[in-house]
């Protein structure tokens, strides 16, 4: 990660809250992996979600990092931005105060928590607020064994 110019502890922050460590998480909406990969992001890597989930998490490393360097993510931007990164790139570099999803859109009802305010609608800071860490109980538990191969990996195998 610091050779690529990203924040470890961020990334390790943002794979905890999509997948809890795990490669083969996937959702309903059909994100999957380590950091919840849309199909058309993951085709856009070269790869699928398909291929994803049968990726360790070493072999699918590799993908995150390019991610966040292909959205101008640096080691400087903050953890609300990492997040915003992953859940509505769109949104990234965007005052706080933008609105992203209102109520009543795929994109709000699917994920209802990122209206942290609860007013009906997710701006950019709401987004920065849920995914910067403001809210630990939403994120997921890794296995012991997916967070330790995450960790490593991170800190040690060049990502």
């Amino acid at each position: 990660a610091k050779e690529a110019g990203l924040a470890a502890d961020k990334i390790r922050k943002i794979i905890g809250k999509e997948s809890g460590g795990k490669a083969d998480a996937e959702n309903p909406s059909g994100a999957t992996g380590l950091i919840q990969f849309m199909p058309e992001i993951a085709k856009s890597l070269g790869t699928t979600t398909e291929e994803l989930k049968k990726m360790s998490p070493a072999e699918q490393l590799p993908f995150v990092v390019e991610y966040f360097k292909s959205r101008g993510v640096t080691d400087k931007h903050d953890q609300g931005d990492y997040y915003v990164a992953v859940a509505a790139p769109a949104f990234l570099g965007k005052p706080d105060a933008t609105e992203g999803y209102k109520r009543g859109t795929p994109e709000y009802d699917q994920n209802p928590s990122w209206d942290v305010d609860k007013n009906g609608v997710v701006t950019v800071g709401d987004l920065k607020r849920w995914g910067g860490g403001k809210r630990s109980s939403e994120t997921k538990a890794p296995t012991a064994d997916a967070e330790a191969e995450v960790n490593r990996l991170l800190e040690e195998g060049g990502y």
